[in-house]
């Protein structure tokens, strides 16, 4: 963080006490703003923060206490954008009139200037299974912030008039500091304000970064270090191995230092724990099974996309061999066996290599929290947010382009889905409104939902709406999937004002077409007065495709699987001719549009009559459409490549892939090919 975080982290104060966050919380954001002030020029904007701090405590309670807070807050957002403030005012006015923990409904602690140390050192917090990817995200954070406090102060040695190295390490402790805070990592946050401090004194000139000086600050790190060695189990459920690192006397050395003083300290500040003891720390009593202490290392993502190229490459190679026919008729048993251990040694290295893409969606759906928070407070809505299955994992590109498509949908089920606290209270609901956000795996697949339980969709009021806008028909008639689906079109919207939130019509459409562009698909259920549920079903990962593989005449093509339902052979007397619309096939009493494969992609084939080839059934977004081909080869699994720029914007194609033999297969594009049968499809509806 840097100190242009210094509003953003006022703001967290503040919504923090109005909600009553529990103290922690609010501890932390007071720890991450202590030290943003102190990285301020204004030699007392650290004493402002401080101030704040202490004044907090009685701002529930006390009008005078409200006005100092505001007061405070005003003035450290001046300090931030330089404008001159006179703050001696304010700091010479008395501070909290009483303890922050006598205060009633007031959650916050006193600053760790005022007692560092009150919290018994011993006290290690349950952590629940939740929050156990945050102690390993911690010590893995925090182990590089030491490394990088360690290079700093070593440089200082023969740097000793460079600031910046002050500076490094100083945010180095800072950092750590402040995430122990928040999960109440007492012995941790004690030691790091205690070096945070002296360094501090070193930064504002009070003391010279001389060696006695740069040996206490690197005992310091190594404390830290073995620390975080310590609480390495409780990342995994376990306990601690031993005792506490000791910590006090390094604090109190660090508290007391003098300049061309070494305090005495215990053995326990002694050089970090070399290899084997660190294991040693971790190793369970006899008789006990201990799970190994996982371990982190950061990577390039672009490393990384590298090397699924890679995989994939290997895969096309493999099965390039596999599939050759010189091989396979002069192929002995031996070699047959080893190409069969070669085949699933790239398989299993191709799963190796597109796991470590995968992330939770947990990160995702905290962010739409704060998006449901910010939009209840808009629309003076109350607003009830549950996350289901945040543990869930999927490809980190498919996660960063999730993020619009979410914050689009949260604000309208907000703004357009839930009622108005008096609407909610005359239709005999909840006043606050709920709404969910779920992921989980379904066939494959990814599947995402935003629930809410508001008023509804009204297909009736969704055809009126298309109607007056012009972009359906006055004789199209639509079932409620369909009209559901209207919703995406764009400069659709049912808002009768512009808002900050909606009512441009832009944003569902926005949605659909970022949740497509990873080959996703989105679906609408709604039941009226009662909420309505959007769910988006995404692929695992964007770099393979699992596709059936159809010929047309002497080309194949890759369907994606996900947007087939079935593969017919239909008799002649089940195919018919509609006038101004085509081909269709009934199938199961349903008319279904029938498009030619061949003369959508104008291959010059001039394709098969349905009844003498297959007719391969797709569907999406309420709409279907069936595919005449020649046949139907098969499934597989392959390697998505780009068609270049000059050959990217081909209709009915999204992309190519390298297939057994060695010949290109295109990948069909089938929105393209249900947007083209819609239009036949609603006429026949009328």
């Amino acid at each position: 963080m840097s100190i242009k975080d210094i509003p953003q982290t006022l703001t967290d104060i503040e919504t923090a006490l109005v909600l009553d966050a529990p103290a922690e919380v609010i501890d932390g954001h007071f720890e991450r703003l202590l030290g943003l002030a102190l990285s301020l020029p204004h030699p007392d904007a650290g004493k402002v923060a401080a101030a704040l701090w202490q004044v907090a405590a009685d701002v529930a309670t006390t009008p005078s206490a409200q006005s100092r807070f505001e007061a405070l807050s005003g003035a450290l957002r001046a300090l931030h954008r330089g404008s001159p403030v006179d703050v001696a005012p304010l700091l010479a006015a008395p501070l909290s009139s009483s303890p922050a923990h006598s205060t009633p409904g007031a959650s916050v602690t006193a600053p760790p200037h005022a007692e560092p140390h009150a919290e018994p050192l011993d006290a290690l917090p349950t952590f629940e299974p939740g929050e156990r990817a945050l102690i390993e995200e911690f010590i893995l954070e925090s182990t590089e912030s030491m490394d990088l406090a360690e290079q700093s102060m070593l440089a200082l040695e023969s740097t000793p008039g460079d600031p910046e190295l002050l500076n490094a390490t100083f945010r180095a402790f800072h950092s750590v500091k402040g995430v122990a805070g928040f999960l109440r990592l007492s012995q941790v946050t004690r030691l790091a304000h205690a070096v945070e401090t002296l360094l501090d004194r070193a930064r504002r000139g009070e003391l010279a970064p001389e060696r006695s000086f740069i040996d206490l600050v690197l005992q310091g790190i190594d404390c830290v270090r073995r620390l975080l060695t310590w609480l390495a189990p409780q990342a995994t459920g376990d306990a601690p191995t031993g005792p506490c690192p000791e910590t006090a006397s390094l604090a109190a050395a660090a508290e007391r230092y003098a300049p061309g003083q070494m305090p005495a300290v215990t053995p326990s500040s002694s050089p970090a724990l070399s290899v084997s003891q660190a294991d040693a720390v971790a190793t369970a009593p006899e008789g006990q099974a201990r799970r190994p202490v996982p371990t982190q290392v950061k990577v390039d993502t672009e490393k990384l996309d590298a090397l699924v190229d890679l995989v994939g490459e290997l895969l096309i190679a493999q099965s390039m061999v596999a599939e050759d026919a010189r091989l396979a008729g002069a192929a002995t048993t031996q070699a047959t066996r080893n190409l069969a251990q070669l085949s699933r040694i790239a398989r299993e290295l191709q799963r190796a290599a597109m796991s470590m893409r995968m992330v939770p969606v947990s990160g995702t759906f905290e962010k739409m929290v704060r998006v449901a928070r910010e939009a209840g407070k808009h629309t003076a809505k109350q607003v009830t947010v549950t996350t289901v299955g945040g543990d869930t994992e999927l490809d980190r590109t498919v996660t960063e382009l999730l993020h619009d498509p979410l914050v689009h949908m949260v604000r309208n089920a907000i703004d357009h889905g839930l009622e108005s606290t008096e609407q909610r209270r005359a239709a005999g609901k909840p006043e606050a409104g709920a709404l969910t956000l779920a992921a989980r795996h379904e066939g494959g697949q990814i599947v995402v939902e935003v629930r809410d339980d508001g008023r509804g969709l009204d297909p009736t009021k969704l055809v009126a709406r298309a109607r007056e806008r012009g972009l359906i028909g006055y004789s199209d008639v639509l079932t409620d999937a369909q009209a559901y689906q209207l919703i995406f079109l764009p400069g659709f919207s049912t808002a009768a004002q512009v808002t900050d939130l909606s009512g441009r019509g832009v944003g569902m459409d926005v949605v659909r077409t970022n949740v497509e562009r990873v080959r996703g698909r989105i679906e609408v259920e709604s039941v009226l007065g009662q909420g309505t549920t959007f769910r988006i079903r995404l692929p695992l990962t964007l770099a393979i495709i699992d596709g059936l593989l159809l010929r047309i005449g002497e080309e194949r093509y890759i369907l994606p699987t996900e947007w087939a339902r079935e593969a017919i052979r239909p008799k002649a007397d089940e195919v018919s001719y509609v006038f101004g619309v085509g081909d269709m096939v009934s199938v199961r009493g349903e008319l279904v549009p029938l498009r030619s494969l061949a003369t959508h992609l104008s291959t010059g084939e001039a394709g098969p009559r349905p009844e003498n080839g297959i007719v391969v059934l797709i569907e999406g977004g309420g709409r279907r459409c069936g595919l005449i081909v020649d046949e139907l080869l098969g499934r597989q699994e392959v390697v998505i490549k780009g068609l270049g720029d000059a050959l990217g914007q081909v209709p009915g194609v999204a992309g190519g892939a390298i297939l057994g033999d060695g010949r290109i297969g295109l990948i069909l594009d089938v929105r393209a090919l249900l947007d083209r049968a819609h239009r036949a499809d609603l006429h026949v509806a009328a």
